[in-house]
């Protein structure tokens, strides 16, 4: 519960101090100075509150003033309850309740979330550590600059209270000894609170009662207004100059004209108020012709707020989860259905809009809340337009709200912002008119029924949303409820005697590189003794929708055969027949299987009923084992799971990121740290963990049987697929540096440094496990097959090719590395063109005798047809903009309740030959 109330009371506020406190660290690449600059937000972020606060605390003091000798003479002259009868009734009169003496006290009670919030983010920020300014050497501890003996005395927290207390006494000047109290206690209070407290806590609440002592002074000049105006110009312009001319950190501003530009805009802004002034009558009476009630102006209000947090909290968050709930699942403790991120989300948005924007809005004078109403109403309605108008798929998005390959995504959104800026400016020039238009009392009550209706909408989205994450999750939990098995209970069979086949499939294994890799870690060539390595080697697609069922299925599961079944009734069954075809002939000769989530087309990704037809097969989807399997490597590693904590933390920010304005989007996704100083590196490598550990652990998926039969044994793992900063030398941890060793291949981006390392920590790591085949003694009576469903978008070796899509054909060349039976040589590289529609022939023709062939058992075609050129090869990633080939979302009520998008208008290929041909290439469309 206590965690809920911080998510919708204090978290609002700890999540600017975030943001806040990393822009200026960006911006100064000081501790000392972000902190000031934080110091300085806030205050002028909560002046307002401060300024409505004291006007009420000096009404307070006005009508006590003015009952004050009345109340003397009741209380001399009357006692009992005749006093209470008639101290009750002059109250009346002067229409005053006594709680209304809280009044003075709401200046201290606003600092209490302000102070949790600032205590709890910097006594957590891990940047600090190590981190000084002067005498003080580590923000997050205390200063300590005296020690006599065992007694150290901490200056800082002195220093903040002589400030505070003498802050307190200019604001305080003509009061009552009764009125002064409360405000020295509350500063004697701090001293203790903090005096133990990290320096960086105690810095920023410093900064914070120097610029109370800079407004109490500011407000004992003659013109307060003037005078607060000047000195925040002064600072302002001293910063940019700082910022343009001596160090431009956070900026694209590089040459002089640019940087003129902006310091000429700085100019014309802050030249506004004297306009303002200058034509004062004018904006006096517009602002006394508009006519907007209070009853109205609430009403609008209070839509917006909640048109807002619905959006923000519940419908975006809960839309990017129901695109793949199983993705979302379990990924976090205490989150295992992804449904509490909605929640969580819902609770912060509800507090930052309901708690504290309205909070401003009922301090603020009746006649002037009509300016928070329309501005919030329009805040609103470029919410809605950014997030379903203003925005286009741009990539691939993790499981931790990270887009895959940013270099392309962040091309594809600029190209996407140079289309639609002009429509875009058009859009919101045309909103501000129409909204200066409804300035009107009957105008505006149409523009809180329109919003009360979209409000009504957004509900009806996320509860379909929320429902459909809920169907999913449960579906998942079930799977995974009817397996009784753990990581230690669950095992892959391997015979000590038998012909014994292990397929592993590693999702986007890049071939190109496993040369390199061996080269850059020589054991290698003795882990991969008898294996053949095939370089030539084209996948029929450059995504997984299409590449990975022709490895399950062969020739007649390849994209254009499935194309060509588009119409069947029965294509979800086909799909799955596809993923049956190396199973049922093991089981058809007596033998077993055991399969380790295999994709299959059902309502969870990897569902064991597809195959439960199949005697001898035993399926297991093994989302809750990896989960186990992470946990246990994290332990034995030693590694901190707390960063995962932010998780709920990034749903916040992704919505944000979707509602942000055009050109902000991508510096506010910030490569998926969001902006923010609580994001550490590990945070975006879930996935790779995840699957990883699977890798660590998979000596201890396998179980050894004295016996004669051999077994048929399948892996999917996608540790290649997952980017990350690798520790060298091993590739076994991430690390927390944006660089990397990638031995002597030649990388040609930052991106490529991580696709590099997670293909080499997969083959070290198989490496490692083939090392406990030959201990167990089955190296040598089994077949292992390692092979991709598809590569990347790395130039490689098609780095000479002239076409446009140069870079596209690495997506088509999956790794695909072969050791056979009894193989003892050291590793050989064959040049033979290969596809990986040929695995289900190489897993199972040793099973076949005196020339016969290994056949599909459902159709009763050759797995290995002989060699026909061209083959068709697809793009339907999205990347460049073609659709995707099938969709897994149940998207229509066809007979197998699945979408087929047609692909002829995709970027496709034929190949005639060897790949590293250019001639063998011939674009298609």
């Amino acid at each position: 519960m206590s965690y809920y109330f911080y998510q919708f009371f204090i978290y609002p506020l700890e999540f600017i101090f975030d943001i806040s406190y990393e822009f200026f660290f960006r911006l100064f690449h000081s501790p000392f100075f972000a902190l000031a600059g934080v110091s300085t937000l806030i205050t002028l972020l909560t002046l307002p509150l401060y300024n409505l606060a004291e006007k009420q605390s000096q009404e307070e003091r006005s009508i006590q003033n003015k009952m004050k000798a009345q109340i003397a003479r009741i209380k001399k002259t009357f006692t009992g309850d005749e006093q209470y009868m008639m101290l009750m009734a002059y109250y009346s009169e002067n229409h005053y309740h006594p709680i209304m003496a809280l009044r003075s006290s709401i200046g201290i009670i606003i600092q209490i979330p302000f102070f949790i919030a600032a205590y709890h983010f910097l006594s957590n920020l891990e940047s600090l550590n190590g981190q000084g300014f002067f005498w003080i050497k580590d923000f997050s501890k205390p200063d300590s600059l005296y020690k006599i003996g065992t007694l150290q005395l901490n200056v800082l927290p002195v220093l903040m209270t002589v400030i505070n207390i003498f802050a307190s006494s200019i604001y305080t000047k003509g009061f009552s000894l009764k009125e002064k109290m409360p405000i020295y206690i509350t500063a004697i209070i701090f001293l203790v609170l903090l005096y133990t407290s990290p320096s960086g806590l105690v810095i920023y609440w410093t900064m914070n009662n120097v610029y109370s002592l800079v407004k109490n002074i500011i407000n004992k000049t003659k013109n307060p207004l003037r005078s607060f105006y000047f000195l925040c110009t002064t600072i302002l312009f001293i910063t940019l100059m700082y910022v343009l001319f001596i160090r431009s950190t956070i900026t694209d501003i590089s040459d002089l004209p640019e940087k003129l530009i902006c310091l000429f805009t700085f100019l014309l802004v802050t030249g506004i108020p004297f306009f303002v002034i200058k034509n004062k009558t004018f904006f006096r009476k517009t602002l006394e012709n508009i006519s907007i009630g209070q009853k109205h102006s609430f009403i609008l209000f209070l839509t917006s707020i909640f048109g807002l947090s619905l959006l923000l909290g519940l419908v975006l968050p809960a839309n990017v989860i129901s695109s793949s709930p199983q993705e979302f699942s379990n990924i976090l403790k205490g989150f295992e259905n992804p449904v509490k991120f909605v929640f969580t989300s819902l609770l912060f948005f509800s507090g930052l809009f309901g708690v504290w924007c309205g909070l401003f809005y009922f301090l603020l004078e009746k006649s002037k809340r009509w300016i928070l109403s329309i501005f919030s109403a329009l805040i609103f309605a470029m919410g809605l337009l950014d997030a379903f108008v203003f925005f286009t798929y741009i990539g691939t998005l993790t499981p931790m709200l990270e887009y895959v390959d940013f270099n392309i995504v962040e091309d594809s959104y600029n190209a996407f912002v140079r289309k639609m800026q002009f429509p875009y400016f058009i859009t919101v020039v045309v909103l501000f008119v129409v909204f200066l238009t409804l300035l009107k009392k009957s105008r505006l009550k149409l523009l809180s029924v329109f919003y009360s209706i979209i409000c009504l909408s957004l509900v009806g989205m996320g509860v379909v949303k929320i429902k459909s994450i809920n169907t999913a999750y449960s579906a998942l939990e079930k799977v995974q409820n009817s397996q009784t098995d753990t990581a230690e209970q669950f095992k892959l069979c391997l015979s000590k005697t038998g012909q014994n086949v292990i397929l592993i499939l590693c999702d986007r294994a890049i071939n190109w590189y496993f040369p390199y890799v061996v080269e850059q870690f020589p054991k290698l060539e003795e882990q991969y003794k008898g294996f053949t390595y095939f370089p030539n080697t084209i996948s029929f697609s450059g995504s997984t929708n299409g590449g990975i069922l022709p490895i399950y299925g062969g020739y007649e599961y390849t994209p254009k055969a499935i194309f060509e079944r588009k119409r069947s009734p029965n294509f979800k069954e086909y799909w799955n027949e596809g993923t049956k075809v190396i199973p049922k002939i093991f089981s058809d000769v007596g033998l077993k299987s055991y399969l380790l989530d295999t994709p299959t087309f059902s309502d969870v990704s990897s569902d064991p009923k597809v195959f439960a037809d199949i005697p001898n097969t035993m399926a297991f989807n093994g989302e809750k084992l990896k989960q186990q399997l992470k946990q246990k490597f994290f332990d034995d590693r030693h590694l901190s799971t707390a960063v995962y904590a932010s998780m709920p933390a990034r749903f916040i920010s992704y919505s944000l990121f979707l509602i942000a304005p055009l050109h902000i989007r991508m510096p506010f996704y910030d490569s998926g740290e969001y902006f923010c100083a609580t994001r550490t590196p590990i945070s975006s490598m879930d996935d790779f963990l995840t699957e990883y550990a699977e890798l660590e652990y998979l000596p201890n998926l396998f179980s050894i049987e004295n016996n004669n039969a051999g077994t048929y044994c399948m892996v999917y793992n996608s540790t290649p697929h997952h980017e990350a900063f690798l520790s060298s030398p091993n590739y076994d941890i991430p690390s927390s540096t944006k660089t990397g060793d990638t031995g002597s291949f030649s990388v040609s981006s930052t991106e490529e440094i991580q696709t590099y390392q997670v293909n080499a920590a997969t083959i070290l790591k198989l490496g490692s496990f083939f090392d406990y085949l030959r201990k167990e003694g089955v190296y040598d009576n089994t077949k292992i097959i390692i092979v991709a469903d598809h590569g990347y978008t790395r130039k490689g070796p098609f780095s000479a090719f002239s076409f446009k899509e140069n870079n596209i054909a690495g997506a088509f060349n999956p790794l695909l590395l072969v050791k056979d039976f009894n193989a003892f040589y050291d590793i050989q590289t064959d040049n033979t063109f290969m596809t990986n529609a040929d695995i289900p022939y190489i897993a199972t023709q040793h099973l076949f005798s005196d020339g016969k062939q290994a056949k599909n058992p459902y159709s009763n075609e050759t797995l290995h047809p002989s060699r026909v050129f061209p083959y068709y090869v697809y793009d339907y990633s999205g990347r460049w903009g073609g659709k995707r080939f099938v969709s897994f979302d149940k998207v229509t009520t066809k007979a197998d309740g699945f979408e087929i998008y047609d692909i002829s208008n995709n970027i496709s290929f034929e190949i005639g030959g060897n790949i590293f041909n250019q001639d063998n290439w011939k674009k298609i469309r």
